[in-house]
């Protein structure tokens, strides 16, 4: 697995529209973004993206916010949420 440095990751999160006001994205604080979305999120497509980017950061962590599931989140996320993800797995593959 390739460790990615907390820049990237708040670039990563800065794609998905429902996290540009989150707690944890900037500065990166992975523990931040979890309680966050365990506790605040009010939409489904935020905590999806939130799962989504700490199961990037930590996949082997039980995260409070739950697992990341890629056809649940595919239901939840509109189009920006989409290209979001694409564009973040574009990254972390080139």
């Amino acid at each position: 697995m390739i460790k990615h440095s907390d820049t990237e990751f708040e670039q990563l999160a800065l794609a998905f529209p429902a996290l540009k006001e989150a707690e944890g994205i900037s500065p990166w604080s992975p523990n931040k973004l979890d309680i966050w979305a365990t506790e605040e999120a009010t939409e489904p497509a935020a905590v999806a993206a939130a799962q989504f980017l700490l199961a990037l950061w930590n996949c082997n962590c039980r995260w409070q916010c739950g697992s990341f599931d890629m056809f649940r989140a595919l239901e939840r996320w509109d189009l920006y949420h989409r290209w979001g993800f694409l564009e973040s797995v574009g990254r972390l593959t080139a």
